[in-house]
This record gives C-alpha cells, sequence and structure tokens, in this order.
C-alpha cells in the first residue's frame, strides 16, 4: 500500500520476479479493463480514474479473483487493493475471498512532495490518462481520505510493515527484500 508514485507496483514486480510469486496490480488490471473492446465495466472504470476517485469494490475485486484463480501461483503480491473501507468490506465479506488470508502489508509511505515529482516525471512517457497534475490532486486527496484508514487498520491489526518509500527504487528493494526474505519463506 501507498500513494500514487510510491513504488508498490515497481517494488511487486521486483519481489514477484525473485521469489516466483505472482504480483496484480489492481491499476493494471483496471486499465486492461478499460482497453478492453465492448467491456460494460470500461465506461465505469474510465470515468472513476479519470475523476481521481476509486473504481467500486465489486469490479476491482472480480478482476483480482479472476487473474488469482487463473494462476497456478499461490502466493500473491497485490498492489492498489484495498483503497478504501469498502474496498476491505467487500473483500472480507466475499465468499470467493474466505480462502486467501492477507497475513501482512507492506506499507510504502512516502512525502507528497517526492510522490508528485514522481508521477510528473512518470507522466512525460506513461500515456496514462491519470497521470496529470489535476488528476494527481484528486488522487491524492482520495489517498488521505480513503486509503489512510485502511493503512491504520492493517496498523492495528499488526499486520502493517512500514517502509520509507523516499529512497531510491534500489535501497527501497534492499529493505523490502530483507523482509520478505525472512517472511515469505515461512508462508
Amino acid at each position: 500500500m501507498g500513494g500514487p508514485g510510491s513504488g508498490k507496483s515497481t517494488q511487486g514486480d521486483i519481489l514477484a520476479s525473485k521469489y516466483g510469486y505472482l504480483h496484480i496490480s489492481a491499476g493494471e488490471l483496471l486499465r486492461q479493463e478499460m482497453a478492453t473492446p465492448n467491456s460494460d465495466k470500461a465506461p465505469i472504470i474510465r470515468s472513476r480514474i479519470d475523476n481521481g476517485m476509486i473504481v467500486p469494490a465489486q469490479i476491482t475485486l472480480s478482476l483480482l479473483l479472476e487473474k488469482m484463480k487463473g494462476s497456478e501461483k499461490r502466493v500473491f503480491l497485490i498492489d492498489g487493493f484495498p483503497r478504501n473501507l469498502d474496498n476491505l468490506n467487500t473483500f472480507d465479506g466475499d465468499e470467493e475471498c474466505k480462502g486467501y488470508e492477507v497475513p501482512f502489508v507492506v506499507y510504502f509511505n512516502c512525502e507528497e512532495r517526492v510522490l508528485v515529482e514522481r508521477i510528473m516525471e512518470r507522466a512525460k512517457t506513461s500515456g496514462r490518462s491519470d497521470d496529470t497534475l489535476e488528476s494527481l490532486r484528486l488522487r491524492l486527496k482520495t489517498y488521505k481520505e480513503q486509503t489512510q484508514p485502511i493503512i491504520e487498520h492493517y496498523r492495528k491489526e499488526g499486520k502493517l510493515i512500514e517502509v520509507d518509500a523516499g529512497k531510491s527504487a534500489s535501497d527501497i528493494s534492499q529493505d523490502v527484500d530483507s523482509f520478505f526474505h525472512q517472511r515469505l519463506h515461512s508462508l
């Protein structure tokens, strides 16, 4: 978990490659669904993303479950979900999710100034509709108001591992890797 530009996807890709787990980016699944011709979900997803809003939980969860069920892997690194209490409650209450445990959550904590710099740099090449300053402001507002309570939820459960995400990608990777090396091998 972490704000937009905190390095969730970058670190997820690194860890999945190193340990052989499946990294699933909720944002990437949503962008793929938007690009799917004749998708009935695409207009809702596009409207929400373009306005810096969170996509309805059932849409995101259905895409995540489809990806998880289609994999032979048993350990998943999910970034971008849950993003609010509705996401969390939908996941916790969904019968199809009962077999999936969340043993811990990595929180990529990063100053807003750094997040803005990273997203504006990424915007030069990403082609993403939500990599604009206006959209970023909305995403940061949504993150503060809706995702921060999820971070506190996992902190209270003793499942939160906080990482300083203001460092370089390689330094963050070293910090996260030392934790994963110990923790994931026990799963």
